[in-house]
């Protein structure tokens, strides 16, 4: 039952979110950008928590109960005293008044494969490749050793890849007792990154059915079903990028409010703090956003929303790259291993080259005869242009 306690964080900050929005934006707030935002403090909490913790030895069940119910007792009287608690949950059941009954339907249809999909992950322990020599591994070591610190192993992936979606299963562990819900991260990541997605959908200019068959398209993708239930950390990534598009939309098109201000940087601090395939898609983003406002000749804005970006990304993931930078010298691992997932060259022909075989990847049959054709066309097009097609499968 402790871990109830991070999902009453989470759904007070989202009630005390949804009322501070309310009283700081003159226009009506959209719910799913605050529940975006919610899950990013929730995020940011996990990450803090469980750093603080590590520096002290103490990641255990009695002191991660303790910081999760300190954490809840203050958002409770922050709620109370302000009276955000009543409003947020007035302005919450005026939003539920507003839907129709064909959005209800939609909801039911995508309820049905959540809980077919909640099902399979809570019954299916951990299983792929990378949950055993990794993402599980280091969970399981962290739980002993009270600590994330580095430590002896044959795997040592199990170090220097990013640790943002293992801390949170590291949390659920540790106040459920077993990793029983560890494939939960990823299911409910789905599910932010679906809100998220039909949110930016109406920032983008879809209306109510463009919206539906954006969160449609989305929720069949094939690896995503796949990956919904298992401790991979792609949807976690996906979701925190998610986040960071919808908060780079809205502030292209209006100033942001100060908690989407801070929602916006926690989500380049966690999506870093995830994945490493993180940084690239973020770049464009960040440029669109900062570009758009040195457009409009507000370089305070820009200077000041840099600093901030800079000042929680460095909180989130100073412990990870400090670990990496003693055992390795460098905050993202070996240099050989950073290397070796970067491009070795650059320029017009080897993007293109790479841009066909990461296209082709998406187009694999059931039919091995045409994919082999495929595979064939690609590697005689690749050598025209002087490009090495070894390896590609």
């Amino acid at each position: 039952m402790l871990v109830i306690l991070p999902l009453l964080v989470f759904a007070t900050v989202f009630m005390d979110l949804v009322a501070v929005q309310e009283d700081d934006n003159p226009n009506p707030i959209d719910l799913r950008g605050v529940f975006l935002q919610a899950i990013l403090f929730w995020g940011g909490l996990v990450a803090i928590i469980s750093e603080g913790l590590s520096l002290f030895g103490a990641l255990s069940q009695l002191w991660v109960t303790t910081s999760w119910g300190i954490v809840l007792l203050f958002s409770l009287w922050i709620g109370w005293r302000k009276g955000l608690l009543i409003r947020g949950w007035a302005r919450l059941r005026q939003g539920w008044g507003m839907m129709r009954w064909h959005d209800w339907l939609v909801i039911a249809g995508l309820g049905m494969i959540f809980l077919a999909l909640l099902v399979v992950a809570l019954i299916s322990p951990p299983n792929n490749t990378d949950s055993l020599q990794y993402h599980m591994s280091r969970v399981v070591h962290w739980a002993q050793n009270h600590s994330l610190r580095h430590y002896p192993t044959g795997f040592e992936p199990q170090l220097w890849n990013p640790i943002g979606a293992e801390v949170v299963i590291l949390n659920l562990r540790l106040l459920w007792g077993n990793d029983r819900l560890a494939n939960l991260v990823q299911w409910f990541s789905m599910l932010g990154s679906l809100v998220g997605i039909s949110a930016l959908a109406g920032l983008l200019g879809a209306r109510r059915w463009g919206q539906f068959a954006a969160v449609a398209f989305a929720a069949s993708i094939p690896m995503g079903i796949l990956q919904a239930t298992s401790t991979q950390n792609d949807y976690v990534t996906a979701l925190w990028l998610v986040c960071l598009a919808y908060f780079v939309v809205s502030g292209t098109k209006r100033q942001l409010a100060p908690t989407e201000s801070i929602s916006l940087a926690l989500a380049v601090g966690l999506g870093m703090l995830t994945k490493g395939t993180f940084y690239p898609y973020a770049v464009p983003f960040l440029l669109w956003y900062f570009i758009t406002w040195l457009i409009r000749r507000r370089l305070s804005l820009v200077l000041v929303h840099g600093l901030l970006i800079t000042g929680i990304v460095l909180v989130l993931n100073l412990g990870y790259w400090v670990r990496n930078t003693m055992t390795y010298g460098g905050p993202l691992g070996p240099a050989e291993w950073v290397q070796n997932r970067t491009a070795r060259n650059y320029g017009p022909v080897p993007l293109l080259a790479a841009l066909s075989k990461n296209t082709l990847l998406n187009f694999a049959t059931p039919n091995e005869a045409l994919n082999a054709r495929m595979v064939g066309w690609l590697k005689s097009g690749l050598k025209l242009i002087g490009q090495n097609p070894d390896g590609f499968q």
